[in-house]
């Protein structure tokens, strides 16, 4: 995958057209929406894309203050191949723009609403009441440091439950290369039943999840989950799922590929005693995300979106699963590191 940063100026006749024929054609020609996207605020912009393979996969551009919107801002978001965390990507590599060509240290989207839940989890957070724009439904969001350290007690209270989950999940099994050291009985006998349920959700996103991606030297799942209902044989988990391949580079886990997946697991027993997912709903992308979600969590709906919204949990999460896995794996790395940002160190 390659970054490609530009000014206007510098953008040559074929990246130009490139750019200006993605736009065109998914917010006008796929969103039906007669609107003018060239709007003079191209000229002050910085225009960023991302190409896999020689192809544009996502792109956008960052306005100074006083041009499309008040404040910096970040607009034309687009990715062209979706459930890649592309979007997150070029969203992050925007406000990275904003902070070092405009020195930002606020910036502002006119974001579509139902892309809000998208937006919150790269720290947007809404500022404003729903308007219609161009004809489509949008809500102002705004982007301050700030914003990603509220959190209420329900969060803190899920976020404990998921890190002791994780923690019983890696000491139970502390390396999945060892199928020695005890057999699946020995394993039932020492775990609650609700434990191997996540067992089985963390091998599904292993190894069905995780290769739909592109590969990597190791696969880490880890979750959010939002509630269990195992009175019948049909046992459901709801949750934000996540799965991320990384390449080892030294002292360093280098993010390769990866992504969220929310829904809502299928779990069931096996005839020999073992649990593994049968089956996952999962929310929608786009224009679908709002009513699929809702339709998948009912009662839950609102639950799922603190979670899907709270940016510091999940990383908080994300950070506690890396430090168990690479210590129970023994791997002799001290950071990970995501594309674009700077290595965080993995905590003992």
């Amino acid at each position: 995958m390659e970054l490609h940063r530009k000014r206007f100026s510098e953008l040559t006749l074929d990246e130009l057209y490139e750019l200006l024929r993605i736009r065109s054609d998914v917010f006008v020609v796929e969103q039906d929406c007669v609107y003018r996207d060239m709007d003079y605020d191209d000229q002050q912009s910085i225009h960023l894309w991302l190409t896999e393979g020689g192809k544009v996969v996502a792109l956008c551009r960052v306005c100074p203050a006083g041009t499309h919107m008040q404040e910096v801002s970040i607009g034309r978001v687009i990715t062209t191949e979706r459930g890649k965390d592309y979007g997150k990507l070029i969203m992050q590599e925007g406000i990275n723009a904003a902070k070092e060509y405009f020195g930002a240290d606020r910036i502002d989207i006119e974001a579509q609403e139902y892309a809000k839940g998208f937006y919150e989890l790269v720290g947007f957070r809404q500022s404003s009441d729903p308007f219609i724009l161009d004809g489509i439904p949008h809500i102002k969001m705004t982007y301050k440091e700030y914003f990603n350290s509220k959190s209420n007690m329900s969060t803190t209270n899920r976020l404990l439950i998921s890190l002791a989950l994780v923690s019983i999940l890696f000491s139970s099994c502390a390396n999945r290369k060892d199928k020695t050291t005890s057999s699946p009985t020995e394993v039932q006998e020492t775990e609650s039943v609700t434990d191997q349920y996540f067992k089985a959700i963390d091998k599904y996103l292993t190894d069905v999840v995780g290769k739909g991606y592109a590969s990597g030297e190791v696969t880490i799942p880890y979750y959010d989950y939002i509630s269990v209902d195992d009175s019948t044989e049909d046992i459901q988990v709801w949750g934000d799922f996540w799965v991320e391949n990384y390449n080892i580079s030294s002292d360093t886990l280098l993010f390769v590929s990866g992504g969220n997946h929310s829904g809502k697991m299928h779990v069931k027993k096996s005839s020999d005693g073992q649990f593994f997912v049968c089956g996952f709903d999962a929310v929608g992308d786009g224009s679908e995300y709002l009513p699929t979600a809702k339709a998948i969590f009912g009662d839950r709906f609102d639950d799922f979106q603190k979670a899907y919204s709270d940016n510091k949990a999940r990383e908080e999460i994300r950070k506690s699963v890396i430090s168990e896995y690479t210590h129970s794996n023994k791997l002799a790395v001290k950071y990970y590191k995501d594309y674009g940002w700077p290595a965080i160190r993995i905590p003992e």
